[in-house]
């Protein structure tokens, strides 16, 4: 079965009683709760790890405006990216840089390299998501849109649980914690990519 989002958001419907939907546009009470929220629920999924299928490294592009702190150079985030995760000196590709030799402030990189090669998540197709990912984007999508849609409190809390623990965890047990564990044992790829043409997907 190939997934896509408007299965996926089915399934989340489900999880919480409600009715499945053909369409995001199609008019229904679930149909518009998943619409509003679907967006938001992507950026927050890919934003919270650095998922082994959605990693990419991409060139970084250096500003003119010369850094007031530290730092020698300064470098826009790349577009799209969801989590930055590390941060390369371009010559030595294969060995990332230590946490002092650079930062993020806001959509800016600071770094000491004079050029650099940034590595981070992206949202990607539905259709490529691995099986340990979709139970765990079930779940927080349910959470997403139990509250919009009425359910009960406990159907809320249920939802949130399972998709990120108790509230004593901070969102970091649950599936997600089941399928980042799972997620640290795939192999990243090791892909370099032009983010001049690296086009950030919502549809």
């Amino acid at each position: 079965m190939t997934l896509t989002k408007v299965k996926l958001a089915s399934m989340a419907l489900v999880r919480i009683g409600a009715n499945t939907i053909n369409d995001f546009n199609e008019g229904t009470n679930e149909a518009d709760a998943v619409n509003l929220y679907y967006d938001a629920f992507l950026m927050d999924i890919f934003s919270r790890a650095p998922w082994s299928f959605a990693l990419s490294r991409v060139r970084a592009n250096r500003l003119i405006d010369t850094p007031i702190n530290e730092y020698r150079y300064m470098y826009r985030r790349p577009s799209g990216m969801q989590y930055l995760n590390k941060v390369y000196s371009e010559t030595e590709i294969n060995m990332p840089s230590t946490p002092h030799e650079w930062t993020v402030v806001g959509e800016n990189i600071y770094a000491n390299y004079d050029n650099i090669v940034v590595e981070g998540t992206y949202i990607v197709n539905e259709s490529l998501w691995p099986g340990y990912f979709i139970k765990f984007a079930i779940h927080a999508l349910a959470a997403y849109v139990a509250m919009p849609l009425g359910r009960s409190e406990q159907i809320q809390a249920d939802v949130l649980t399972q998709a990120y623990g108790t509230p004593s965890m901070n969102g970091t047990g649950g599936f997600f914690k089941e399928a980042v564990n799972v997620d640290s044992m795939q192999k990243p790829p090791n892909i370099l990519r032009d983010n001049s043409i690296l086009q950030w997907r919502f549809s």
